[in-house]
């Protein structure tokens, strides 16, 4: 006589006892759960080390190109077409990189804060001065979409008021826009004062608090409602200044002629390409992290930062290369270069092929 299993639904004598035991669910889901804690802890481990190393790595490339674009910019710039906004956005990624040479705030989730790594964060030190380099990285970000939204200001005055604003002294515009700066700086400096917080607050032990800075988790409602709402705002007023100054080159067409109008419509699409890179690739990475930080505890949470971090860190090469590709004395510039030192290269390499026959 047999019967079936009910825990193995194998067939067994009736004269057994019990029926063959199979490994409870429960030791499975223990097994899992302890793996998962140990790849976890690997992965985690290898990310400081992957976003320490391509920190390091953005920052040689990125000064390069930054000293190739500001050198093309300062020498190539026709006189009557002036670029000093470009160069001002382009300096505020740049003020970003040289602060992060040194230091690389590095997330430290589910706890909402960083831990500032780098060679000099290494022997200097302290929770202000991680909040001094976290506040100032994205208060660069934001001043840079401030710049290109007062470009755009410029140019649709310079489109629609040219004969006008030639009389006016430029220490008037340049007032404007240090005034600005400053006002943006200002509001986002006490937003982000609010959300400072001691590392003492934290119930963590002594050995893990090096170099550790907090921010509070539960009140940046305002601090990412006010950053989406500058964002939209942003966006609304260049589409408005863009739809304005191409109205206002169609109707002076026939004044200007329509080789200028032609290369005035071509600088604002410019422009326009240029004002998405930021915007796109530092504003919407910025309110990611604000919303994580809202809510820390969530799944790889810190995984996100740390490519939205990427992310904001690389967007300024893009935006010199870009700049190097679309306008035309910029392209002219690096072509002939490139011919110029691939001409030397070639010559040279001529010389020595010569030089080696001869000696065969």
């Amino acid at each position: 006589m047999c019967h079936i299993c009910a825990r193995s639904h194998s067939i067994c004598p009736l004269s057994s006892v019990t029926c063959p035991s199979v490994p409870d669910l429960r030791v499975w889901s223990t097994f899992f759960a302890v793996y998962g804690n140990y790849c976890r802890r690997t992965m985690l481990s290898s990310l400081v080390s992957i976003y320490n190393v391509a920190i390091n790595f953005t920052m040689v490339y990125s000064m390069i190109i930054y000293a190739v674009t500001l050198t093309i910019i300062h020498r190539f710039t026709p006189r009557s077409n002036s670029n000093r906004f470009l160069v001002t956005i382009i300096f505020w990624d740049f003020l970003v990189h040289v602060l992060w040479l040194g230091f690389h705030p590095y997330p430290m989730m589910p706890l909402p804060c960083f831990r500032l790594d780098g060679f000099l964060a290494k022997h200097f030190f302290s929770e202000t001065l991680g909040h001094f380099i976290l506040c100032s990285s994205v208060l660069c970000a934001i001043n840079q979409c401030v710049g290109l939204w007062v470009s755009f200001q410029f140019r649709y005055l310079l489109v629609a008021y040219g004969r006008r604003i030639v009389h006016i002294h430029r220490a008037y515009g340049y007032s404007y826009c240090v005034l600005v700066h400053a006002l943006v700086t200002v509001a986002f400096v006490l937003l982000y004062k609010d959300l400072v917080l001691s590392v003492k607050d934290f119930d963590i032990q002594h050995n893990d608090v090096e170099h550790l800075f907090c921010l509070e988790p539960d009140d940046n409602f305002l601090q990412i409602f006010t950053f989406v709402v500058l964002m939209i705002f942003i966006i609304v007023t260049v589409i408005i200044m863009v739809v304005l100054s191409f109205r206002k080159v169609s109707e002076t067409r026939r004044l200007i002629g329509a080789k200028t109008a032609k290369l005035q419509k071509m600088f604002l699409l410019n422009l326009l390409l240029l004002s998405g890179i930021p915007i796109l690739f530092g504003g919407v990475p910025i309110v990611v992290c604000l919303y994580l930080m809202h809510n820390t505890q969530q799944e790889y949470t810190q995984l996100i930062i740390v490519i939205c971090v990427l992310i904001m860190l690389n967007y300024g090469s893009i935006m010199c290369v870009i700049s190097l590709v679309i306008f035309k004395a910029y392209r002219n510039a690096v072509l002939t270069t490139f011919r110029k030192y691939s001409d030397i290269l070639s010559s040279r390499m001529a010389t020595i092929r010569g030089h080696t026959e001869v000696y065969l």
